[in-house]
């Protein structure tokens, strides 16, 4: 047979998804080429089989420089320590006038940063004469944090300086690069992102004011753009920045519907989703993702009903979306329309199940969470699942069952030990409490929120003397922690207060008013005829 009508056919059927067909021709070929070869390891990457990629690559002893990029690639994907060695012997018999190919350096640049080698990267880079955009976006390129990119599985931009802790490094690195491009530009902003400082900000606004127009219509940048601004404090450019784009596309929404609701504005959020229907952008599962997560944080009911009832068909079906309803039917009362969407969901996995056992805590519903909890396979259990639990057993007053499940928990984090001890404190149990404690600074250093937990326990029990003795530990603790501090203060006021101690307790919050300390402010919404106020 010809073997470009071969090679054209091998592709064909990667491209397809007929993996199988694909080999079952190439297995009976006598005379390999390495076009057929090449079509075989990108098809292999494309169907997300990289270690049959790999394995391939073993076979040719003489790999062009086409091979050597898809092997990079496949490499980049598997992000191992393996795949790193790979990939250094693949470059010990690799030809010197290979480094002359600037697509091929762009892939190696980016698979070492995939799997950690900065150093290595770093070293190629620096010997590297001419250096392209791509090289440099390789260099700098940051984990894209959006999720409705990763979850379309559009240009995966991602990694580089920024996923290995070093933003600065890639802000650093894009000042030198002459005239960058849009990737560049994308990069830049989700590094100044990753660091939410004032000096990132400043940086986001020198680059926006010299960034070419035509950039403006690019929905990644603006989406990045927006999610700069956002993280680094500045959520009044960011609504400006969406105001005046003239192409919002549904990531352009997403990335200021994250602003307002980490913002604290979640009826804005509802308000952008009634404007995306206004203007006929189709509306994702991401975009009804962050619309559930606002109508959570309003708490309200008929607005829940209100807008479900405006999601596109099959969007409730996801699983994705199940679980986020089950939190949210959870937060505003309704267990029953939460067990609905539990019984739909076809993939059952640990976030299911932990969604609905924090849906029965939340609402009381503690032997329903434990009956569940104990439903679940082992290999469904997650550190979450095993706090949401505790908490069930807290709030629902199950002591038993919460020393039970904590005693079979293999591995206890810091956070399983916080639910543990605020379950034993809401029970009066506070000497146990102490002793559970005690146990983890064993190992560990001291916890804010454990020492928290048992001063609640105490003003519960009246106990004066023990909040007295846990507060004056806090202080000495965690003596830089003064919004915490003073919320401590102010429960143990309560305490004295609740005993009769009118005297102490007005003492204390004098003492408190006096140090400039201040308190938190509580935020709530309420809903009057469709509106939030």
């Amino acid at each position: 047979m010809n073997p470009i009508i071969v090679t054209s056919l091998l592709d064909a059927l990667m491209k397809c998804g007929g993996v199988t067909e694909a080999e079952s021709i190439f297995e009976d070929l006598s005379n390999k080429t390495i076009p057929m070869y090449g079509a075989m390891m990108k098809g292999y990457v494309e169907n997300n089989q990289m270690n049959k990629t790999i394995d391939l690559f073993k076979q040719i002893r003489e790999p062009n420089d086409v091979i050597m990029i898809v092997l990079f690639n496949a490499c980049a994907h598997l992000r191992t320590k393996e795949s790193l060695d790979i990939i250094k012997q693949a470059l010990r018999r690799m030809p010197k006038s290979y480094y002359s190919n600037p697509r091929l350096l762009t892939s190696l640049l980016d698979a070492l940063m995939k799997c950690k080698a900065v150093e290595d990267a770093e070293k190629l880079f620096g010997t590297v004469p001419r250096k392209t955009s791509p090289m440099y976006g390789a260099m700098m390129k940051g984990e894209e944090d959006f999720f409705y990119i990763t979850y379309k599985k559009k240009e995966n931009i991602s990694l580089g300086y920024v996923l290995n802790g070093l933003a600065t490094k890639a802000i650093d690195l894009f000042v030198k690069i002459e005239d960058p491009d849009e990737v560049n530009i994308i990069i830049f902003f989700n590094a100044c992102a990753h660091l939410k400082t004032k000096q990132a900000l400043q940086s986001v606004r020198e680059v926006l004011k010299s960034m070419p127009t035509s950039y403006h219509s690019n929905s990644l940048v603006l989406s990045s753009l927006i999610d700069a601004l956002v993280k680094c404090g500045s959520i009044t450019e960011a609504e400006s920045v969406f105001k005046r784009s003239e192409k919002r596309t549904s990531s352009v929404y997403v990335a200021i519907m994250n602003g307002y609701n980490n913002d604290e504005s979640p009826w804005k959020t509802l308000r952008l989703f009634d404007q995306m229907t206004i203007d006929m952008i189709e509306k994702d599962i991401v975009v009804c993702l962050y619309l559930i997560k606002a109508l959570s944080m309003i708490g309200d009911y008929s607005l829940c009903q209100l807008y479900i009832k405006k999601f596109p068909c099959g969007i409730p079906n996801d699983n994705h979306v199940a679980c986020a309803l089950i939190d949210m039917w959870g937060r505003v009362g309704q267990v029953d329309e939460a067990k609905k969407i539990f019984g739909k969901v076809r993939d059952e996995n640990y976030v299911t199940y932990t969604a609905m056992i924090h849906c029965f805590g939340l609402n009381g519903y503690g032997n329903e969470a434990v009956e569940l909890y104990h439903q679940m396979s082992k290999e469904f259990v997650s550190e979450v699942t095993n706090i949401c639990v505790l908490n069930a057993c807290s709030h629902s007053g199950l002591v038993n069952d919460a020393r039970a499940i904590f005693g079979n928990i293999p591995v206890k984090t810091e956070k399983i030990y916080c639910a543990m001890i605020d379950c034993l404190s809401r029970a009066s149990c506070l000497e146990e409490s102490q002793q559970l404690i005690n146990e983890y600074e064993r190992f560990n250093p001291p916890l804010l929120p454990m020492y928290t937990a048992i001063l609640s326990g105490a003003r519960n029990s009246r106990n004066t003397e023990l909040s007295q003795r846990i507060h004056d530990r806090m202080q000495k603790l965690f003596p830089r922690d003064k919004d915490s501090l003073a919320a401590a203060t102010i429960l143990l006021a309560n305490v004295y207060a609740s005993t009769g101690e009118s005297e102490k307790a007005s003492d204390i919050r004098s003492k408190l008013s006096k140090s400039g300390a201040k308190k938190k402010i509580g935020l709530s919404w309420t809903t009057i005829n469709g509106e939030v106020f």
